[in-house]
């Protein structure tokens, strides 16, 4: 189920985000069956948009030569990798390249080791010299319009946030387990009894299932522009983030030991907003489009009426 995790429980090591293309279309040709296919089986799947390196010779007629090396969530269980690279042409061109996994020269680095989302499997993978039909390319364009499009993916990065709901929600079972099971001798009863604990409860509470109501929310509009989807993601990523922290804090030192579980929630939630588009990133988008909306309506209302009908009257 999207957003649950048990607290014991191994996240699951597939998890990517989508690397878009940009919006022009490469003309050339395209086995759209194999994208289907691709998206079939391997669902989420592509690279990380940080300082990729790769180069692709592109010639008719024959095969992609690939030259790659970039960090991958999931990187052991993705069938297929989509690679936004360039080609070695003159001029050169970047687009998006399907890599199924398992080819010659695939190699997984196991070399990651940061603070939280440990089980995800974002290892560094290394291509030398993979070879992929022509096919295979998507949406070749010049280099200066190829920007990416943090809009396009909105949708798909908000769906990941689900994933940090489960961590939450596994925090929160944490935290009212602890509260449960903790009898203080001076209090002679759980400390789920006490009005601290009742009310640091609500706030967990509040926080995490607000955010898994304006995730959920968000997604079942499927005409939402994307500024929604990237207000939702901020708003709930920043919720879930703090109500794991306040588990944290209320329950004080035991909560920062790893046998109760929550050490580790807290490490992983501090993951759920560095996913392109970071949330500096997200502000700025929403930044220029509160602006934008702003000049729109300002010009909207000084723009003299279309067709506007006057009607004259004689004097008396």
């Amino acid at each position: 189920m999207i957003g649950r995790r048990k607290s014991k429980s191994r996240q699951a090591a597939a998890i990517s985000s989508i690397c878009h293309p940009p919006h022009r279309r490469w003309t050339g040709s395209f086995n759209a069956p194999l994208w289907r296919k691709a998206a079939k089986r391997a669902g989420h799947f592509s690279k990380k948009h940080n300082d990729c390196v790769a180069n692709f010779g592109v010639q008719p007629q024959a095969n992609l030569i690939v030259f790659v090396d970039f960090p991958c969530l999931g990187a052991h269980g993705l069938t297929h990798f989509l690679v936004w690279a360039h080609t070695d042409e003159t001029p050169a061109r970047v687009g998006t390249f399907v890599v199924p996994n398992k080819l010659p020269g695939i190699r997984v680095i196991e070399n990651w080791n940061s603070l939280g989302m440990r089980a995800s499997g974002s290892h560094d993978v290394d291509y030398t010299d993979v070879e992929i039909p022509l096919e295979n390319v998507i949406d070749l364009v010049d280099p200066s319009v190829a920007q990416q499009d943090n809009r396009a993916h909105a949708a798909i990065t908000l769906a990941l946030t689900a994933l940090y709901l489960g961590v939450a929600e596994a925090a929160q079972e944490a935290f009212i387990r602890f509260a449960h099971e903790r009898v203080p001798t001076n209090l002679g009863h759980p400390i789920a009894c006490s009005e601290r604990f009742v009310t640091l409860s609500g706030e967990i509470d509040l926080l995490v299932s607000g955010a898994r109501q304006i995730i959920f929310d968000a997604l079942k509009d499927k005409q939402a522009e994307a500024d929604k989807h990237i207000r939702a993601r901020l708003l709930a990523g920043r919720q879930l983030r703090d109500a794991v922290q306040i588990a944290v804090r209320g329950i004080g030192n035991p909560g920062l030991g790893n046998e109760m579980g929550l050490e580790r929630h807290f490490r992983d939630i501090q993951s759920v907003l560095v996913h392109a588009p970071r949330e500096d990133t997200s502000i700025s988008i929403l930044g220029r489009a509160a602006f934008e909306r702003w000049k729109s309506e300002k010009d909207t209302r000084l723009a003299p009426p279309v067709n506007l009908t006057v009607l004259k009257t004689a004097r008396p």
